[in-house]
């Protein structure tokens, strides 16, 4: 299974793109907002740059095969354009619960019991933000070393405070600390956005100046050969084909115990498996096909599919086929 989340240069995020690589990368662009709410550290993934130079080849690779005379440049630039991530710091809020804290995050100089855990109180700031907050995980092009921890969640950044010394004062201190940190970043990070957002309208230009040159060299190619052009999505004079199936000769086998049951030979057999490996492999890529079915929806599935290669297939084969096919078969991890 392709690995959806990581971290340092290397993932990137694209839009409007069929590519399974392009898609892992936006999966991993937007984690905060798929997964809902999770624990992150701000600014401190994969470089902005990276992002920047994969949204811009994704946009490029929109504009190719586009009808070039009905494109509309700025719409399309807006389309990739990044809405810059706003944290409204005067807006913040408070919110206290009792946690358990394990001995071994005291300090030395607490008096505490090795392998116990202590309740404390915690503080956590929720600060509403907007944009696209998902680049708070990114380096910006400038960046400190410190990576403060937070959660972003239903349009909210949270950071979160454990008091250890019932200590007020020592807790705002440590917020207005990351405040500081993280609006600096913040800062730098909006910069970089606003110059990539300055960037995409001729971005787009050129591409579009690109496909229309590689367009027209090719109108010029086909003229040179003399010949009629026909769209590949024209109509073409065609005859249906009947689907031929294959009958099944069914020999009657006397069991150890109980009356007899129908049999296949093993070259009908090695064709009936054939056909479920292809079914397999193409079910891999459309996991909604069998995601969440029990074995006997799974069972029905594959013998509406064999009956477009083998007749009677709903009974000696459905009886057969699962006398030979392990329960396992018609499971889903």
């Amino acid at each position: 299974m392709p690995q959806l989340f990581s971290s340092g240069r290397g993932v990137t995020s694209g839009l409007l793109t069929s590519d399974v690589g392009a898609l892992i990368d936006v999966a991993a662009s937007r984690w905060p907002e798929i997964l809902g709410c999770m624990k992150i550290h701000l600014f401190a993934g994969s470089y902005v740059s990276d992002i920047f130079s994969r949204r811009l080849e994704t946009a490029t690779a929109a504009l190719r095969g586009l009808d070039q005379t009905n494109v509309d440049a700025q719409a399309m630039a807006r389309r990739f354009e990044i809405e810059p991530p706003v944290v409204r710091w005067d807006e913040a809020v408070i919110e206290t619960d009792e946690v358990q804290v394990p001995a071994e995050r005291f300090p030395q100089h607490f008096h505490v019991s090795a392998g116990r855990s202590y309740p404390k109180p915690r503080y956590t700031f929720a600060v509403p933000c907007s944009g696209e907050t998902d680049f708070l995980s990114y380096k910006p092009s400038t960046f400190s070393l410190r990576a403060d921890e937070a959660e972003i969640a239903s349009g909210e950044l949270r950071l979160s405070f454990v008091d250890l010394y019932n200590d007020g004062a020592r807790i705002k201190q440590e917020f207005e600390s990351a405040k500081q940190n993280i609006q600096t970043s913040l800062s730098t990070m909006q910069g970089d956005i606003a110059k990539f957002n300055a960037s995409v309208r001729s971005k787009v230009d050129e591409a579009l100046q690109a496909e229309r040159d590689r367009l027209g060299q090719q109108k010029r190619v086909v003229e040179s050969l003399g010949l009629p052009v026909r769209r590949k999505d024209a109509p073409r004079d065609t005859v249906p084909v009947p689907l031929k199936t294959k009958s099944l000769v069914v020999t009657q086998v006397q069991g150890m115990k109980g009356p007899p049951h129908p049999s296949l030979d093993e070259a009908q057999w090695e064709a009936i498996l054939d056909a479920l490996g292809t079914f397999g492999r193409h079910a891999e890529t459309h996991p909604s096909v069998y995601v969440g079915r029990g074995e006997e929806d799974l069972r029905d599935l594959l013998l509406l599919f064999l009956t477009s290669s083998f007749e009677s297939v709903t009974g000696v084969l459905a009886r057969t086929l699962f006398r030979r096919c392990p329960p396992a078969l018609f499971r889903v991890a």
